[in-house]
């Protein structure tokens, strides 16, 4: 994929991605063991080309795979061959198939989730509950 995209920072941020549902730009390059200027230069080209979007949450930018992008399934695909043909190459990622594979926003559903409980007085929820009635 390499061939594909130009660089190999970009196929490991692309990869690490659309398999893990997205993340912020440090955590990527604490992952992938690159400088956070390399990193951040790829994910910016990756935006240009609207692969993947950038969304701002209380000052941190989170990235994700772009489900808009004209090719997002082909994408998709070639993504989940790359890991699966060089698995060494990532082994960050878990090998989870693409149904079970948690959206990172997750977490700020659960936190709205869970201050309506104390509103209406109801049980709080658990974030592996809302997580397991989502994802499972």
């Amino acid at each position: 994929m390499k061939e594909i995209f130009g660089s190999q920072t970009k196929t490991s941020i692309l990869v690490y991605l659309a398999l893990r549902g997205g993340s912020a730009g440090r955590k990527l390059a604490r992952e992938l063991s690159l400088a956070p200027s390399q990193i951040f230069k790829a994910l910016q080209q990756l935006q240009k080309q609207k692969i993947i979007l950038k969304t701002e949450v209380n000052e941190t930018s989170f990235y994700r795979i772009n489900d808009q992008y004209a090719f997002h399934d082909e994408l998709r695909a070639l993504i989940h061959k790359e890991a699966v043909l060089h698995p060494k190459k990532y082994r960050f990622l878990p090998n989870l198939p693409l149904e079970r594979q948690i959206n990172p926003f997750s977490v700020y559903e659960f936190v709205k989730i869970r201050n309506q409980g104390k509103k209406t007085q109801a049980p709080r929820h658990k974030f592996s509950d809302v997580l397991r009635e989502k994802y499972g």
